[in-house]
This record gives structure tokens, C-alpha cells and sequence, in this order.
């Protein structure tokens, strides 16, 4: 591998390799509609809404994988005044999820040119086991990631330093100065590596404003970027 100052990269899943929002919403639909519930454009950004604010609890460890897993559709169900039980939908929520697997504009190309140049490259995610596995399986993750580190199975998530140990651990344990996080998520991704002293690249393909406390060391839009803060001025026309 030629000298490049990053020689491991810690890739974020849901967002920024695979397209996360449009597989939700493809099961979120298909859910409702099994369960004769309303699927309207308002409805699905009632759910999106809530699911955001579920996982920014858990991430914040104010409570666990199992109850995230039934407070949101609780709490959506209440959002939309019908009365479902919430577990029914949420295994069936979570089983179509696991069968999607939507990339990233860019993101195989990229994954491909890394892992041929020697990169060290690991997957983390903040995620359910019984929905990444089987995603990350039919996405054919291992070809390009020697590291999947799901939150779920380690019984902690992003940003808790412990998360970046074991990551870290599982990789190899490479330099954290040679290393780089690439995630969407200001609070778990950027966070968690700013405060394992990691340097971070905050994947915003929306442009969307920055209103946290937390700074990353970089920002790209889309892939492109990513590939040119990698190599440089190194020619990208292979």
C-alpha cells in the first residue's frame, strides 16, 4: 500500500454504506399495511421521528436494546391513535428490514478500491443482531470488512469508549493516529471517535447543519470527497 497517512478506516453501516432511511421505509410500509394501519406520507415521518429520538435514548444509555425495540412502535401507535400490539409489528418490522440491503451511491466502488490498495477497513454499528446480520450477509459485507462490530452482540454502542475497544481490539488494535471513523451520526459516530481521539469524517451527503457540540475533522458529501481526503492529490483516474 502506498504512504497515505490513514491505513485502517472504521466505516459507520446504516447511512453511510448501506441506505438505512429508504429500507425502513420499504418495510415500515409493508408493515403497516399488513396490519391495516395508515401509510400516508405523514404517518411513516411520525414513525422516522420517533425512531430517531428512540435510538438517540439508547445511544445515550438511557434504555435498552429491548425496550427500543417495542417503545417505538408504542409510542407510534399513540402518535397515530390506533392500537395494534406492538410486538407483532415490531417482529415483523425488524424481519423485512433484515432482508434489505440498499447501498450508498458509490459506496461498493469505493469499498472495492480501498480494500484492493491493503486498507484495513471495519464495519460498526449501532444495530440490532437480528437485523444486521443477516443485511450485512446479503450484502456480501465480508468481502470488503475483516471487522463487523455490532452493538447489539457486545452489550454496548456507540459513543461509549468501550465500543471503540473492542473495535479496535478486533482490528488489530492499528494506530489511532492512522486511523479514521467514517460515519452520518454527529452523536455516535463523530462523538464516539472525537473522544477516542480518532480522527473523524462526517459522512452528510444532505448538507445538512451542523447544530451539535460536536466537530469532526473533516466533511464530505458523497463518496468522491471521501476518496480525494484519502488519497490526497493522488490521481483517482484508475
Amino acid at each position: 500500500m502506498a504512504d497515505h497517512k490513514y491505513t485502517s478506516i472504521f466505516f459507520d453501516a446504516d447511512d453511510t454504506i448501506l441506505d438505512f432511511r429508504r429500507s425502513a421505509t420499504v418495510a415500515l410500509q409493508q408493515t403497516l399495511e399488513e396490519h391495516e394501519l395508515p401509510v400516508t406520507e405523514e404517518s411513516l415521518e411520525i414513525y422516522h421521528r420517533i425512531n430517531h429520538d428512540v435510538w438517540l435514548a439508547f445511544e445515550r444509555k438511557k434504555i435498552t436494546a429491548p425496550e427500543l425495540r417495542l417503545l417505538r412502535f408504542e409510542r407510534f401507535l399513540d402518535a397515530i391513535g390506533e392500537y395494534r400490539e406492538p410486538e407483532l409489528l415490531s417482529r415483523r418490522y425488524l424481519h423485512l428490514l433484515s432482508q434489505s440491503c440498499i447501498f450508498i451511491d458509490g459506496a461498493t466502488e469505493v469499498l472495492d478500491e480501498l480494500k484492493s490498495r491493503g486498507f484495513r477497513l471495519a464495519l460498526i454499528t449501532n444495530g440490532l443482531k437480528e437485523v444486521q446480520r443477516p443485511r450485512f450477509a446479503n450484502a456480501r459485507m465480508e468481502q470488503w470488512f475483516d471487522t463487523i462490530v455490532i452493538s447489539d452482540e457486545i452489550g454496548v454502542a456507540k459513543p461509549d469508549k468501550r465500543f471503540f475497544d473492542h473495535a479496535f481490539e478486533q482490528a488489530g488494535q492499528p494506530g489511532v493516529s492512522e486511523s479514521l471513523v467514517v460515519g452520518d451520526s454527529l452523536q455516535s459516530d463523530i462523538q464516539g471517535g472525537n473522544s477516542y481521539g480518532v480522527d473523524t469524517a462526517w459522512f452528510n451527503p444532505d448538507n445538512k447543519e451542523n447544530l451539535s457540540g460536536h466537530r469532526p475533522k473533516y466533511e464530505v458529501s458523497n463518496y468522491r470527497q471521501l476518496m480525494s481526503l484519502i488519497f490526497g492529490n493522488e490521481d483517482q483516474g484508475r
